[in-house]
């Protein structure tokens, strides 16, 4: 069909100057050591659960129970590592 390309899974309606985005995924990453990540639609963020509990990152904010549990040390430690990176990667 014209306007189609050919995709490997489906076939993917090309717009004008617009994306081509999934709204539906389910999608776990593996790494070697054993720990994964669980991807799926919802909130623009990402949750990451470990032995310790779980925290939610999104732009400009990170929330949970590990990070309630900070003392005004490694709240200040925190802080000056963000700095120290946004230093070394402006970009970001």
């Amino acid at each position: 069909m014209p306007g189609w390309g050919n995709a490997r899974w489906f076939p993917i309606r090309r717009l004008p100057n617009g994306f081509n985005t999934a709204t539906s995924f389910d999608i776990t990453l593996t790494f070697e050591n054993g720990s994964s990540i669980v991807t799926t639609p919802g909130a623009n963020g990402i949750v990451l659960q470990g032995e310790r509990g779980r925290i939610f990152v999104i732009r400009g904010r990170i929330t949970g129970r590990p990070i309630e549990k900070l003392t005004p040390a490694d709240r200040n430690h925190f802080a000056e590592e963000v700095i120290r990176s946004r230093l070394i990667h402006p970009a970001w």
